[in-house]
């Protein structure tokens, strides 16, 4: 099952530890993001940290993540107008029922920005990771997954949605820690499981607001999906 999240294969960006000070105090003083949206996009490079840790990432990489995480909001907070100027700008193809789900915009923004201004401080796994961070793809990495479950669970999150993710998943971890098992196989599956459940209530919830549920979203949820009752893991 290790295997069935797959890595990118590029040239990974060298990310040191006074790169990722220097990205963070770029991050902080960025004219469009607000002081809410700053405290969310520090608590999702900690969490990034942590999901390192546990998974096994080597240094560079977790680095690698916690700098993907402080540039994944970096959009957010623009206009729809603004998002589609941006796609224009950067000859961004999207879907045209894209725009009744403006909120998909900004990972796809936000990815294009990065590339052009901040290039030697990402790579394209990075720009991959940012890119799907909000609706997630099929097939996701090991990186893509780590950066979408970060965002999701924060704890400044304060959703029962995002708590109960994040409660499920932290309790996987424990009992994967204390059980003695094949901890790496273990964790995929658990990563596996928390995504779909996130996908779940985001589903969910978008239904409950009578909202229109992107096809990407479906898409990755499907994906998951498939990939456990492969595996007899549902």
């Amino acid at each position: 099952m290790a295997d069935k999240i797959k890595t990118e294969k590029n040239t990974a960006v060298n990310m040191d530890e006074k790169k990722l000070a220097e990205l963070r105090a770029v991050i902080s003083d960025y004219p469009d993001i607000s002081r809410r949206r700053l405290s969310h996009t520090l608590s999702v490079e900690k969490e990034c940290g942590v999901l390192a840790e546990i998974f096994g990432l080597c240094e560079n990489d977790r680095r690698r993540l916690c700098a993907a995480a402080l540039f994944h909001d970096i959009t957010k907070e623009k206009t729809l107008d603004e998002q589609l100027s941006l796609c224009r700008y950067y000859s961004i193809d999207y879907p045209h029922e894209a725009v009744r789900s403006p909120k998909v915009f900004h990972g796809w923004t936000a990815s294009a920005v990065m590339r052009d201004k901040y290039a030697e401080y990402c790579d394209e796994e990075m720009c991959s990771a940012v890119f799907v961070h909000t609706t997630g793809c099929e097939d996701m990495t090991l990186f893509e997954s780590l950066l979408y479950l970060a965002d999701y669970i924060e704890p400044l999150r304060k959703f029962e949605s995002c708590l109960a993710v994040r409660s499920y998943f932290y309790e996987g971890v424990s009992e994967i820690t204390y059980s003695g098992a094949d901890s790496g196989n273990s964790l995929v599956i658990l990563l596996l499981k928390t995504l779909l459940k996130s996908f779940d209530y985001t589903i969910e919830e978008l239904i409950g607001e009578q909202e229109e549920i992107f096809y990407l979203t479906v898409k990755s949820r499907n994906s998951l999906i498939c990939k456990l009752t492969d595996h007899n893991l549902l």
